[in-house]
């Protein structure tokens, strides 16, 4: 139940709605754009409306965000939508735009006339950039080029829809305002993500042991072919073990319970198991962040906890291969101490962006393009996790 309030609704009020219900990783690309807007204009009340199992992470970017619950039920879409219409909007940042999102915008405006006799809030929409070139033509650019191309990243993606929006000009200064259009001036980085380490539904004490390495083996359902390979990652623990003295957490989600189960398994009789931890889907995601907190080295593929754990300030060892590094790349303030690895060279196709693969290339040693990431070596990992814990 939504408890209706007075305020001033004249076009000058300097608030902004932000849309973008998920997933993990886009909202902490997202965040960059919320917190440049806070740090331009400190007095700016930033709503942001999203999915309520992500609001840890939309806190954790800047306590002065005001985060809303987005519904499935379209009955409370509308109640938070005629509550929304009191708040005094200077326009509203669209980041997830379809149907229900639409609806929500509609239903907002259609009160805010209604009700309060206010001209409709203007709406800056976000679209995906695509690469610059398909096809035939694609095919005959090199592949540094074609790369290159691909996308530009999501952090400078996000941003766009404010730069060409009118309306951000009643939220920052003249200074600042001006910079962004003739610049193109926006997020230099990503914010470092704070997690509320006091908050009643964590308690530390009860987390597992802290591990300087954290391993994230999974990607969740939608593109499994994101996800490096059960026998490749048993090679790295056990080279790890091996080659360093480190504490070692496989971490999952609920979806990765049997994966984590999976690699404990694979590791039984390896000398150091006593340094190997599992954790599979047992955390919040209060939990996960708390306990990323407090790790040094973060190894994954492009899925959101990494992309979680790159904005906390962890090091990370990124696994990329259908997936573009310059679209979707980890992101973090320390961003001189995130490696990502790609396939070699000689696999032409990728990142390829496809949720599975299409392509009948083979590497030159016989290795299956069907399974891109599979060629990047446990050896290549090791070698960038030391790095990585010997300082770069």
């Amino acid at each position: 139940m939504y408890i209706m309030m007075l305020s001033d609704l004249s076009p000058s009020g300097k608030s902004l709605l932000l849309i973008r219900t998920g997933a993990l990783g886009d909202l902490v690309h997202a965040s960059a754009t919320a917190r440049w807007l806070l740090d331009e204009n400190p007095d700016l009340k930033l709503h942001w409306l999203c999915s309520p199992v992500f609001f840890p992470v939309i806190q954790a970017v800047d306590a002065r965000i005001q985060v809303w619950p987005w519904h499935r039920s379209f009955a409370r879409q509308l109640a938070l939508a005629l509550w929304l219409a009191t708040l005094p909007l200077a326009g509203c940042v669209n980041w997830q735009p379809s149907v229900k999102s639409g609806l929500q915008l509609w239903g907002l405006n259609a009160f805010r006339r209604l009700r309060h006799g206010a001209e409709p809030a203007p709406v800056a929409r976000y679209r995906k950039q695509k690469p610059a070139v398909t096809g035939a033509l694609a095919r005959e650019q090199s592949r540094e080029q074609s790369r290159e191309q691909c996308r530009i990243h999501a952090v400078e993606n996000f941003f766009m829809p404010l730069a060409s929006a009118s309306f951000v000009s009643q939220v920052l200064s003249e200074a600042s305002y001006d910079a962004m259009k003739v610049e193109q001036s926006g997020p230099q980085g990503l914010p470092r993500l704070v997690p509320k380490l006091g908050a009643p539904e964590i308690a530390l004490s009860a987390l597992p042991a802290p591990a300087q390495i954290v391993l994230i083996p999974g990607v969740g359902g939608k593109r499994p072919n994101r996800a490096w390979p059960a026998s490749a990652w048993l090679g790295l623990i056990q080279s790890l073990l091996t080659h360093t003295n480190a504490r070692l957490a496989i971490l999952g989600g609920p979806e990765e319970t049997a994966l984590v189960s999976q690699l404990m398994a694979g590791v039984a009789n390896i000398s150091g198991l006593e340094r190997v931890v599992g954790i599979p889907g047992t955390l919040s995601l209060p939990e996960m962040m708390a306990y990323l907190s407090h790790t040094q080295v973060v190894v994954g593929g492009d899925t959101g906890p990494v992309h979680v754990a790159a904005a906390l300030g962890c090091r990370i060892v990124g696994l990329y291969a259908p997936t573009s590094v310059a679209r979707t790349g980890p992101r973090g303030p320390m961003q001189a101490q995130i490696i990502t690895l790609t396939p070699p060279e000689a696999l032409a196709c990728w990142p390829c962006e496809r949720k599975t693969c299409t392509s009948n290339e083979s590497l030159p040693s016989g290795g299956d393009a069907t399974a891109c990431i599979a060629n990047i070596s446990p050896e290549r990992v090791l070698e960038a996790v030391m790095l990585l814990i010997n300082g770069i």
